[in-house]
């Protein structure tokens, strides 16, 4: 199967990462860091859909193959988080807040840490930097992702339908995510995966659009690639300078 490595990609995840984590260590001066999970999204919906397609194109697609491809790559780095996270939370942390790490160290080990977060708190709230597995809500969201988007990808590619659908479910996610917000439930559009989708989806007809159309060569010449990516890495760090916890997203 031929390679799907893309170093640009990989440098713009890194960025996105970087932005993360400037946003926690100073939420003051990186206000809108949290994007970087969101373009993080997208990059995965990408990915995801190139490897799906490629294992297709070389006949070595299996469904439980991929489960366990993406349970090879994630589980033991994620094992390692939460045991070493449950360890010094054990050592730091009086027991009530013991006890709610250890609850989303479970929910967490299960893929479904996103649904505990949505139940329990907000990431902006003022107790959030109490709890040291709040991050892993974004695993969840992917790991519920690659449940379900291989399945949905089945049905849709045999008869390439993905043109019409998938752009319908983007703009779905898309409008009731505004239409929850718009109730003052910014909390569920932000932790629960059906909102998240047009995110992961946009990645993923990208993808798709790229390996139908322009399979011999890149879309672009090289020097038109490095301007738009240069674009993409301007308008992130743009992103992570102005906007907020109070921004409507």
């Amino acid at each position: 199967m031929k390679s799907t490595y893309r170093p640009d990609i990989d440098g713009l995840r890194a960025l996105a990462v970087l932005l993360v984590i400037l946003f926690h260590l100073d939420p003051e001066r990186v206000p809108g860091g949290y994007i970087g999970v969101d373009v993080f999204f997208v990059i995965s919906g990408y990915l995801i859909t190139q490897r799906i397609l490629a294992h297709r194109e070389a006949g070595t697609w299996s469904l439980l193959g991929f489960y366990a491809g993406r349970i090879r790559r994630l589980v033991p780095a994620a094992t390692a988080v939460l045991a070493l996270t449950l360890l010094a939370s054990a050592l730091t942390l009086d027991p009530g807040l013991m006890a709610s790490t250890g609850q989303a160290g479970l929910s967490a080990l299960f893929s479904v840490s996103n649904l505990y977060f949505w139940s329990s708190s907000g990431y902006f709230d003022v107790g959030a930097a109490s709890r040291p597995l709040l991050h892993t809500w974004s695993l969840g969201v992917e790991e519920q992702f690659y449940l379900g988007w291989p399945v949905l990808l089945g049905l849709l590619m045999p008869r390439d339908r993905w043109r019409i659908f998938l752009p319908l479910l983007i703009a779905g996610s898309t409008l009731w995510a505004e239409q929850v917000i718009g109730r003052g439930e910014a909390e569920t559009a932000f932790f629960l995966p059906q909102f998240r989708f047009a995110e992961l989806g946009v990645g993923g007809l990208l993808g798709l659009w790229r390996s139908t159309r322009l399979e011999a060569a890149s879309w672009l010449p090289p020097r038109a690639e490095t301007a738009v990516l240069g674009f993409a890495l301007g308008g992130l760090i743009a992103l992570g300078l102005t906007l907020d916890e109070h921004t409507r997203f």
